[in-house]
């Protein structure tokens, strides 16, 4: 009696376990069926986006089309407002450049040692520099013996001072002979 009742009870348990596993299963088939329907709704949009874009790109060549057709003279000298701004700035820009090497040319023909001036002023500035950097490196160098005799002036301080102290010392505690 006892063999039948675990019996039964191992079958019951291996029925559930089945439909268990079975309804799992399930559940996740309609997962991964519910992910692929949404990659597969956001395909589908950006594949009607596409599909308008090119509609309206189509319309607008037909537009052209017709107005060639029609004889009318299509206009491509027509520039929107921002082409415009660039091209005013840019020629503004060109003007100012222009002024600016007029006067440069300007002053080369009236004065040309001017011109050889400035290179020779450059040259002194380019020697002054480096004769900077060399003092500069100099005195460097300088500080840092000054650094270190400094330190060794110290510790010789230090030390005859500590002897002082010792001595002192030395003499105050010796009992005194009469």
């Amino acid at each position: 009696m006892l063999a039948t009742v675990g019996l039964a009870f191992m079958f019951t348990r291996t029925s559930l376990d089945a439909r268990h596993a079975d309804a799992e299963g399930k559940a996740s088939i309609e997962r991964v069926l519910e992910s692929e329907r949404q990659k597969m709704s956001q395909e589908r949009e950006g594949a009607r986006q596409r599909v308008d874009e090119l509609e309206k790109k189509n319309a607008d060549l037909a537009d052209q089309l017709k107005k060639l057709q029609s004889g009318k003279p299509v206009n491509y000298l027509e520039l929107n407002p921002a082409d415009r701004d660039q091209i005013n700035h840019i020629k503004s820009d060109e003007e100012q450049l222009q002024s600016r090497l007029g006067k440069l040319e300007e002053a080369l023909e009236v004065t040309p040692e001017k011109a050889l001036s400035t290179v020779m002023v450059k040259q002194r500035l380019d020697t002054l520099q480096d004769r900077t950097r060399g003092d500069i490196d100099s005195i460097h160098g300088e500080i840092g013996r000054l650094f270190t005799l400094t330190q060794w002036f110290i510790g010789l301080i230090f030390t005859i001072s500590l002897t002082v102290f010792g001595l002192a010392l030395a003499n105050l505690r010796k009992p005194k002979s009469t």
